[in-house]
Protein backbone atom coordinates (compact mmCIF):
# COMPACT_ATOMS: atom_id res chain seq x y z
CA UNK A 1 0.00 0.00 0.00
CA UNK A 2 1.48 3.56 -0.84
CA UNK A 3 -0.64 6.83 0.49
CA UNK A 4 -3.55 3.92 0.98
CA UNK A 5 -3.55 2.86 -3.01
CA UNK A 6 -2.52 -0.78 -3.43
CA UNK A 7 0.60 -0.81 -5.91
CA UNK A 8 0.69 -3.27 -8.98
CA UNK A 9 4.19 -5.19 -9.58
CA UNK A 10 4.97 -4.39 -13.32
CA UNK A 11 6.83 -6.14 -15.66
CA UNK A 12 7.03 -3.18 -18.65
CA UNK A 13 8.66 -0.76 -19.77
CA UNK A 14 10.43 0.83 -16.70
CA UNK A 15 11.74 4.41 -19.07
CA UNK A 16 10.10 7.33 -19.99
CA UNK A 17 8.20 6.59 -23.55
CA UNK A 18 8.82 10.08 -24.34
CA UNK A 19 12.41 11.37 -25.60
CA UNK A 20 13.59 14.41 -23.86
CA UNK A 21 13.34 15.99 -27.71
CA UNK A 22 9.80 15.15 -27.86
CA UNK A 23 9.86 16.88 -24.12
CA UNK A 24 11.21 19.75 -25.36
CA UNK A 25 8.72 20.02 -28.28
CA UNK A 26 6.36 19.86 -25.96
CA UNK A 27 7.25 22.28 -23.18
CA UNK A 28 8.05 24.62 -26.17
CA UNK A 29 4.26 24.39 -27.64
CA UNK A 30 2.52 25.62 -24.66
CA UNK A 31 5.83 28.44 -23.14
CA UNK A 32 3.82 30.91 -24.05
CA UNK A 33 0.10 30.13 -23.76
CA UNK A 34 -2.19 32.18 -22.21
CA UNK A 35 -5.59 30.71 -21.02
CA UNK A 36 -7.74 33.50 -21.23
CA UNK A 37 -7.17 33.52 -24.96
CA UNK A 38 -9.74 30.89 -26.02
CA UNK A 39 -8.07 30.55 -30.21
CA UNK A 40 -4.37 30.28 -28.26
CA UNK A 41 -6.15 27.94 -26.05
CA UNK A 42 -8.35 26.21 -28.91
CA UNK A 43 -4.83 26.08 -30.83
CA UNK A 44 -2.43 24.26 -28.53
CA UNK A 45 -5.40 21.93 -27.73
CA UNK A 46 -5.23 20.73 -31.05
CA UNK A 47 -1.24 20.89 -31.58
CA UNK A 48 -0.48 18.84 -28.70
CA UNK A 49 -3.08 15.73 -29.91
CA UNK A 50 -0.95 15.63 -32.99
CA UNK A 51 2.52 15.25 -31.35
CA UNK A 52 4.15 12.07 -31.80
CA UNK A 53 5.48 12.18 -27.97
CA UNK A 54 2.04 12.37 -26.50
CA UNK A 55 0.87 9.68 -29.11
CA UNK A 56 3.49 7.34 -28.28
CA UNK A 57 2.49 7.77 -24.42
CA UNK A 58 -1.35 7.78 -24.99
CA UNK A 59 -1.13 4.09 -27.01
CA UNK A 60 1.30 2.93 -24.06
CA UNK A 61 -0.93 3.26 -20.93
CA UNK A 62 -4.30 3.42 -22.59
CA UNK A 63 -5.68 0.33 -24.61
CA UNK A 64 -9.11 0.75 -24.96
CA UNK A 65 -11.89 2.62 -26.87
CA UNK A 66 -10.67 5.00 -29.86
CA UNK A 67 -7.63 6.38 -30.03
CA UNK A 68 -9.08 9.88 -30.71
CA UNK A 69 -11.33 9.90 -27.77
CA UNK A 70 -8.55 9.02 -25.83
CA UNK A 71 -6.39 11.96 -27.21
CA UNK A 72 -8.59 14.45 -26.39
CA UNK A 73 -8.96 14.16 -22.87
CA UNK A 74 -5.76 13.62 -22.47
CA UNK A 75 -5.15 17.28 -23.92
CA UNK A 76 -8.05 18.00 -21.72
CA UNK A 77 -6.15 17.19 -18.62
CA UNK A 78 -3.04 18.60 -19.84
CA UNK A 79 -3.75 21.44 -20.10
CA UNK A 80 -5.51 22.07 -17.14
CA UNK A 81 -2.88 20.74 -15.21
CA UNK A 82 -1.06 23.53 -16.92
CA UNK A 83 -3.65 26.07 -16.47
CA UNK A 84 -3.61 25.02 -12.47
CA UNK A 85 -0.22 25.26 -12.29
CA UNK A 86 -0.10 28.89 -13.75
CA UNK A 87 -3.07 29.76 -11.89
CA UNK A 88 -4.98 30.60 -14.51
CA UNK A 89 -8.35 30.05 -15.93
CA UNK A 90 -9.40 26.72 -17.41
CA UNK A 91 -13.00 27.57 -18.73
CA UNK A 92 -11.88 27.75 -22.84
CA UNK A 93 -10.12 24.15 -22.52
CA UNK A 94 -12.38 22.31 -24.54
CA UNK A 95 -13.89 18.91 -22.90
CA UNK A 96 -15.03 18.58 -19.24
CA UNK A 97 -12.19 17.38 -16.84
CA UNK A 98 -13.98 15.00 -15.16
CA UNK A 99 -15.35 12.97 -17.76
CA UNK A 100 -11.81 13.04 -19.48
CA UNK A 101 -10.82 11.24 -15.82
CA UNK A 102 -13.55 8.82 -15.63
CA UNK A 103 -13.13 8.07 -19.34
CA UNK A 104 -9.63 7.22 -19.50
CA UNK A 105 -9.63 5.51 -16.16
CA UNK A 106 -11.92 2.96 -17.67
CA UNK A 107 -9.31 2.19 -20.59
CA UNK A 108 -5.71 1.59 -18.39
CA UNK A 109 -3.57 -0.75 -20.22
CA UNK A 110 -2.01 -2.65 -17.53
CA UNK A 111 0.93 -0.76 -18.13
CA UNK A 112 -0.80 2.46 -17.59
CA UNK A 113 -2.14 1.14 -13.96
CA UNK A 114 1.34 0.25 -13.21
CA UNK A 115 2.74 3.69 -14.29
CA UNK A 116 -0.48 5.34 -12.76
CA UNK A 117 0.49 4.08 -8.91
CA UNK A 118 4.00 4.70 -9.35
CA UNK A 119 3.16 8.53 -9.16
CA UNK A 120 2.09 8.36 -5.63
CA UNK A 121 3.80 8.28 -2.30
CA UNK A 122 6.87 9.36 -0.77
CA UNK A 123 9.11 8.93 -3.58
CA UNK A 124 6.61 8.42 -6.60
CA UNK A 125 8.38 7.88 -10.30
CA UNK A 126 8.76 10.89 -12.50
CA UNK A 127 7.68 9.90 -15.72
CA UNK A 128 4.62 11.16 -18.06
CA UNK A 129 2.07 10.76 -16.26
CA UNK A 130 3.44 13.88 -13.06
CA UNK A 131 4.35 15.80 -16.98
CA UNK A 132 0.48 14.99 -18.22
CA UNK A 133 -1.81 15.03 -15.49
CA UNK A 134 -1.94 17.00 -11.62
CA UNK A 135 -2.31 14.93 -8.53
CA UNK A 136 -5.99 15.20 -8.23
CA UNK A 137 -6.90 13.90 -11.25
CA UNK A 138 -4.65 11.15 -11.22
CA UNK A 139 -6.03 10.39 -7.80
CA UNK A 140 -9.41 10.38 -9.19
CA UNK A 141 -8.35 8.34 -12.22
CA UNK A 142 -7.19 5.94 -9.73
CA UNK A 143 -10.54 6.25 -7.60
CA UNK A 144 -12.63 5.68 -11.01
CA UNK A 145 -10.36 2.79 -12.24
CA UNK A 146 -10.50 0.95 -8.65
CA UNK A 147 -14.63 1.82 -8.76
CA UNK A 148 -14.59 -0.13 -12.09
CA UNK A 149 -12.69 -2.96 -10.79
CA UNK A 150 -15.07 -3.09 -7.35
CA UNK A 151 -18.00 -3.49 -9.77
CA UNK A 152 -16.35 -6.37 -11.98
CA UNK A 153 -14.98 -8.14 -8.55
CA UNK A 154 -17.08 -7.61 -5.55
CA UNK A 155 -15.22 -9.96 -3.35
CA UNK A 156 -11.76 -7.57 -3.87
CA UNK A 157 -10.19 -4.91 -1.96
CA UNK A 158 -11.08 -2.20 -4.76
CA UNK A 159 -14.21 -0.30 -3.16
CA UNK A 160 -11.38 0.33 -0.25
CA UNK A 161 -8.92 1.49 -2.49
CA UNK A 162 -11.62 3.65 -4.46
CA UNK A 163 -12.49 5.10 -1.01
CA UNK A 164 -8.78 5.98 -0.14
CA UNK A 165 -7.86 7.19 -3.90
CA UNK A 166 -10.83 9.87 -3.68
CA UNK A 167 -10.31 11.03 -0.37
CA UNK A 168 -6.75 12.10 -1.49
CA UNK A 169 -8.43 13.47 -4.78
CA UNK A 170 -9.75 15.39 -1.93
CA UNK A 171 -6.82 16.98 -0.30
CA UNK A 172 -5.38 17.45 -3.65
CA UNK A 173 -8.42 19.59 -4.99
CA UNK A 174 -8.50 21.56 -1.80
CA UNK A 175 -5.03 22.35 -1.71
CA UNK A 176 -5.19 23.60 -5.25
CA UNK A 177 -8.39 25.42 -4.02
CA UNK A 178 -11.00 23.71 -5.40
CA UNK A 179 -12.11 21.79 -1.98
CA UNK A 180 -15.88 22.09 -3.17
CA UNK A 181 -15.05 20.29 -6.45
CA UNK A 182 -13.35 17.28 -4.93
CA UNK A 183 -16.47 16.64 -2.60
CA UNK A 184 -19.05 16.90 -5.69
CA UNK A 185 -16.91 13.92 -6.90
CA UNK A 186 -17.47 12.01 -3.37
CA UNK A 187 -21.11 12.83 -3.37
CA UNK A 188 -21.21 11.15 -7.28
CA UNK A 189 -19.53 7.95 -6.19
CA UNK A 190 -21.04 7.70 -2.70
CA UNK A 191 -24.25 8.33 -4.94
CA UNK A 192 -23.69 4.82 -6.78
CA UNK A 193 -22.61 3.16 -3.61
CA UNK A 194 -26.48 3.92 -2.12
CA UNK A 195 -28.10 3.56 -4.99
CA UNK A 196 -26.13 -0.38 -5.75
CA UNK A 197 -27.59 -0.74 -1.65
CA UNK A 198 -24.79 -0.13 -0.24
CA UNK A 199 -24.73 2.29 2.55
CA UNK A 200 -21.65 1.36 4.46
CA UNK A 201 -19.72 1.86 1.26
CA UNK A 202 -20.98 5.21 0.34
CA UNK A 203 -20.27 6.67 4.06
CA UNK A 204 -16.59 4.91 3.66
CA UNK A 205 -15.93 7.61 0.93
CA UNK A 206 -16.78 10.42 3.98
CA UNK A 207 -14.51 8.69 6.22
CA UNK A 208 -11.60 7.93 4.49
CA UNK A 209 -11.93 11.85 3.31
CA UNK A 210 -12.00 12.82 6.96
CA UNK A 211 -9.04 10.57 7.48
CA UNK A 212 -7.28 11.87 4.83
CA UNK A 213 -7.78 15.80 6.17
CA UNK A 214 -6.93 14.48 9.54
CA UNK A 215 -3.36 13.27 8.13
CA UNK A 216 -3.16 16.47 5.72
CA UNK A 217 -3.75 18.19 8.95
CA UNK A 218 -0.40 17.16 10.78
CA UNK A 219 1.41 17.20 7.30
CA UNK A 220 0.93 21.14 6.87
CA UNK A 221 2.15 21.85 10.81
CA UNK A 222 5.60 21.10 9.04
CA UNK A 223 5.09 22.81 5.72
CA UNK A 224 2.50 25.69 5.61
CA UNK A 225 2.60 28.80 6.78
CA UNK A 226 -0.67 28.98 9.49
CA UNK A 227 -2.35 32.15 7.67
CA UNK A 228 -2.14 29.41 4.14
CA UNK A 229 -3.51 26.32 5.18
CA UNK A 230 -7.22 24.92 5.14
CA UNK A 231 -8.69 24.33 8.72
CA UNK A 232 -8.24 20.65 7.61
CA UNK A 233 -9.97 19.57 11.21
CA UNK A 234 -12.74 21.67 10.42
CA UNK A 235 -13.06 19.33 6.45
CA UNK A 236 -12.94 16.48 8.19
CA UNK A 237 -15.92 17.09 10.63
CA UNK A 238 -17.92 18.25 7.66
CA UNK A 239 -16.83 15.03 5.67
CA UNK A 240 -17.53 13.07 9.19
CA UNK A 241 -21.17 14.62 9.15
CA UNK A 242 -21.52 13.62 5.35
CA UNK A 243 -20.99 10.25 6.63
CA UNK A 244 -23.29 10.18 9.35
CA UNK A 245 -26.17 11.37 7.47
CA UNK A 246 -25.60 8.52 5.28
CA UNK A 247 -25.87 6.20 8.06
CA UNK A 248 -29.04 7.89 8.96
CA UNK A 249 -30.70 7.40 5.82
CA UNK A 250 -29.93 3.82 5.97
CA UNK A 251 -31.09 3.28 9.45
CA UNK A 252 -28.01 2.66 11.72
CA UNK A 253 -28.02 4.56 14.15
CA UNK A 254 -25.40 3.48 16.37
CA UNK A 255 -23.17 4.08 13.70
CA UNK A 256 -24.75 7.51 13.26
CA UNK A 257 -23.69 7.86 16.55
CA UNK A 258 -19.99 7.00 16.17
CA UNK A 259 -19.60 8.98 12.84
CA UNK A 260 -21.00 12.52 14.39
CA UNK A 261 -18.82 11.99 17.79
CA UNK A 262 -16.00 11.78 15.62
CA UNK A 263 -17.06 15.02 14.15
CA UNK A 264 -17.36 16.90 17.56
CA UNK A 265 -13.81 15.76 17.85
CA UNK A 266 -12.52 17.10 14.38
CA UNK A 267 -14.59 20.42 15.22
CA UNK A 268 -12.83 20.61 18.80
CA UNK A 269 -8.80 20.17 16.66
CA UNK A 270 -10.38 22.95 14.39
CA UNK A 271 -10.72 25.47 17.20
CA UNK A 272 -14.60 25.26 16.10
CA UNK A 273 -16.21 24.97 20.13
CA UNK A 274 -19.39 25.93 19.51
CA UNK A 275 -19.96 23.61 16.55
CA UNK A 276 -18.34 20.80 18.30
CA UNK A 277 -20.67 21.29 21.26
CA UNK A 278 -23.60 21.43 19.19
CA UNK A 279 -22.30 18.09 17.69
CA UNK A 280 -21.85 16.54 21.21
CA UNK A 281 -25.13 17.44 22.20
CA UNK A 282 -26.67 15.46 18.73
CA UNK A 283 -24.78 12.68 20.03
CA UNK A 284 -26.09 12.39 23.06
CA UNK A 285 -29.29 12.69 22.13
CA UNK A 286 -29.08 9.93 19.49
CA UNK A 287 -27.49 7.84 22.08
CA UNK A 288 -30.00 8.45 24.95
CA UNK A 289 -32.78 7.06 21.89
CA UNK A 290 -31.47 3.88 21.27
CA UNK A 291 -30.87 3.46 25.16
CA UNK A 292 -34.34 3.53 25.32
CA UNK A 293 -34.68 1.46 22.27
CA UNK A 294 -32.74 -1.59 23.81
CA UNK A 295 -34.66 -0.64 27.05
CA UNK A 296 -37.88 -1.28 25.56
CA UNK A 297 -36.50 -4.21 23.35
CA UNK A 298 -35.08 -6.01 26.62
CA UNK A 299 -38.83 -6.05 28.63
CA UNK A 300 -40.05 -7.79 25.71
CA UNK A 301 -37.55 -9.96 24.79
CA UNK A 302 -35.85 -11.83 28.41
CA UNK A 303 -32.30 -12.22 26.12
CA UNK A 304 -28.85 -11.10 27.80
CA UNK A 305 -27.27 -8.35 26.59
CA UNK A 306 -29.95 -6.10 25.71
CA UNK A 307 -29.82 -4.53 29.46
CA UNK A 308 -26.17 -4.16 28.97
CA UNK A 309 -26.59 -2.52 25.53
CA UNK A 310 -29.35 0.42 27.04
CA UNK A 311 -27.03 0.65 29.77
CA UNK A 312 -23.83 1.41 28.00
CA UNK A 313 -25.69 3.99 25.26
CA UNK A 314 -27.16 5.61 28.19
CA UNK A 315 -23.44 5.84 29.67
CA UNK A 316 -22.11 7.41 26.37
CA UNK A 317 -24.84 9.89 26.36
CA UNK A 318 -24.17 11.43 29.78
CA UNK A 319 -20.43 11.04 29.16
CA UNK A 320 -21.84 12.96 25.32
CA UNK A 321 -23.52 15.47 27.31
CA UNK A 322 -20.36 15.79 29.71
CA UNK A 323 -18.40 17.16 26.68
CA UNK A 324 -20.79 19.23 25.49
CA UNK A 325 -20.93 20.90 28.64
CA UNK A 326 -17.03 21.24 28.49
CA UNK A 327 -17.04 22.67 24.94
CA UNK A 328 -19.25 25.31 25.74
CA UNK A 329 -17.63 26.15 28.66
CA UNK A 330 -14.57 26.53 26.22
CA UNK A 331 -16.38 28.41 23.49
CA UNK A 332 -17.98 31.17 26.13
CA UNK A 333 -15.04 31.90 27.69
CA UNK A 334 -13.67 32.77 23.69
CA UNK A 335 -16.94 34.58 23.50
CA UNK A 336 -16.56 36.98 27.07
CA UNK A 337 -12.61 36.84 25.88
CA UNK A 338 -13.49 39.09 22.55
CA UNK A 339 -12.21 42.92 22.57
CA UNK A 340 -16.11 43.76 22.51
CA UNK A 341 -16.79 41.07 25.46
CA UNK A 342 -19.67 39.54 23.78
CA UNK A 343 -21.00 39.12 27.87
CA UNK A 344 -25.03 38.41 26.68
CA UNK A 345 -23.97 35.99 23.59
CA UNK A 346 -21.09 34.45 26.48
CA UNK A 347 -23.74 33.73 29.06
CA UNK A 348 -26.46 31.84 26.45
CA UNK A 349 -23.52 29.44 25.58
CA UNK A 350 -22.89 29.19 29.52
CA UNK A 351 -26.58 28.47 29.86
CA UNK A 352 -26.25 25.71 26.82
CA UNK A 353 -23.48 24.69 28.83
CA UNK A 354 -25.03 24.25 31.99
CA UNK A 355 -28.39 22.46 30.45
CA UNK A 356 -25.23 20.06 29.45
CA UNK A 357 -24.45 19.13 32.43
CA UNK A 358 -27.76 18.17 34.18
CA UNK A 359 -28.14 16.56 31.34
CA UNK A 360 -24.87 14.49 32.32
CA UNK A 361 -26.28 14.11 36.09
CA UNK A 362 -23.30 16.68 36.77
CA UNK A 363 -25.18 19.55 38.95
CA UNK A 364 -22.19 21.16 40.61
CA UNK A 365 -20.72 21.73 36.93
CA UNK A 366 -24.43 22.57 35.51
CA UNK A 367 -24.65 25.34 38.77
CA UNK A 368 -21.09 26.53 37.83
CA UNK A 369 -22.44 27.34 34.82
CA UNK A 370 -25.67 28.88 35.57
CA UNK A 371 -23.91 31.30 37.86
CA UNK A 372 -21.47 32.12 35.35
CA UNK A 373 -24.48 32.83 32.38
CA UNK A 374 -26.20 35.41 35.10
CA UNK A 375 -23.13 37.06 35.78
CA UNK A 376 -22.69 37.73 31.84
CA UNK A 377 -26.59 38.54 31.71
CA UNK A 378 -26.04 41.08 35.00
CA UNK A 379 -23.16 42.22 32.97
CA UNK A 380 -25.48 43.09 29.88
CA UNK A 381 -28.38 44.17 32.23
CA UNK A 382 -30.82 41.64 30.96
CA UNK A 383 -33.33 40.26 32.56
CA UNK A 384 -32.51 36.32 32.16
CA UNK A 385 -30.17 36.53 34.65
CA UNK A 386 -33.14 35.86 37.45
CA UNK A 387 -33.48 33.07 35.42
CA UNK A 388 -30.52 31.51 35.12
CA UNK A 389 -30.00 32.45 38.74
CA UNK A 390 -33.32 30.37 40.27
CA UNK A 391 -31.45 27.20 38.09
CA UNK A 392 -28.54 27.65 39.65
CA UNK A 393 -29.78 27.49 43.38
CA UNK A 394 -31.79 24.16 42.35
CA UNK A 395 -28.80 22.89 40.84
CA UNK A 396 -26.57 23.10 43.99
CA UNK A 397 -29.46 22.33 46.04
CA UNK A 398 -29.42 19.23 43.53
CA UNK A 399 -25.58 18.65 44.41
CA UNK A 400 -25.77 19.17 47.68
CA UNK A 401 -23.95 22.14 48.16
CA UNK A 402 -26.13 24.23 50.29
CA UNK A 403 -23.20 26.87 50.70
CA UNK A 404 -23.20 27.52 47.27
CA UNK A 405 -26.85 26.84 46.94
CA UNK A 406 -26.79 30.40 49.52
CA UNK A 407 -24.21 32.49 47.35
CA UNK A 408 -26.42 32.01 44.07
CA UNK A 409 -29.77 33.05 46.15
CA UNK A 410 -28.06 36.58 47.10
CA UNK A 411 -26.98 36.98 43.65
CA UNK A 412 -30.80 35.93 42.61
CA UNK A 413 -31.66 38.55 44.79
CA UNK A 414 -29.59 41.02 43.26
CA UNK A 415 -30.94 40.13 40.19
CA UNK A 416 -34.02 40.93 41.21
CA UNK A 417 -33.43 44.40 41.86
CA UNK A 418 -31.55 44.87 38.75
CA UNK A 419 -34.12 44.05 37.09
CA UNK A 420 -36.96 46.59 38.02
CA UNK A 421 -36.40 49.58 40.50
CA UNK A 422 -37.27 48.53 43.97
CA UNK A 423 -41.06 48.47 44.71
CA UNK A 424 -42.75 47.09 47.98
CA UNK A 425 -43.54 43.86 45.63
CA UNK A 426 -40.00 43.32 44.80
CA UNK A 427 -38.27 44.94 48.31
CA UNK A 428 -40.47 42.13 49.51
CA UNK A 429 -39.37 39.48 47.48
CA UNK A 430 -35.58 40.65 47.98
CA UNK A 431 -35.76 40.26 51.41
CA UNK A 432 -37.67 36.78 51.41
CA UNK A 433 -34.33 35.68 49.27
CA UNK A 434 -31.85 37.31 51.42
CA UNK A 435 -33.75 35.41 54.54
CA UNK A 436 -33.39 32.25 52.70
CA UNK A 437 -29.77 32.67 51.89
CA UNK A 438 -29.16 33.37 55.76
CA UNK A 439 -31.15 30.56 56.77
CA UNK A 440 -29.26 28.22 53.56
CA UNK A 441 -25.77 29.47 55.42
CA UNK A 442 -26.91 28.56 58.68
CA UNK A 443 -27.67 25.02 57.52
CA UNK A 444 -24.55 24.78 55.93
CA UNK A 445 -22.38 25.76 59.17
CA UNK A 446 -23.79 23.87 61.53
CA UNK A 447 -23.44 20.34 58.99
Amino acid sequence: MVDGLLTIRRFFRTVPLVSPDRHKEFEVALADLKFDDEDAVLAAYDKITHMGGFDSFCDWVFHLGDKTTNLRALATLTLCKLADDRKQKTHWIPGSRQEAVNTLAGRLSPSGIAALLETFGAKPKNHEFLQFLAESDRYCMAGAMYLGKGGDDPSSECDELAADAYAQAVVAYTRDGRYAHGLEICASVAGVYTQAGEPRLAAAIYLSVAQACTHAAKSDLEVAAPGTRPNWHSLAAEAYEMAARIYDDAGLPEQVAAAYAQAAAAYMQGGRQEEAANTYMRVAQICTQIATAYEQAAKADNRAGLDQKAFAMASDARAAYEMAGTTYEMAAKEHAAKPLGLHSLAAQVDERAAQAYENAGKYELAANAYMRAGQGYSASHDTRAVEVYEKAVTAYTRAGRRDLAAIATERLAQAHEQAEKPTSGTRKVTGELRKMRSERLSISRSQ
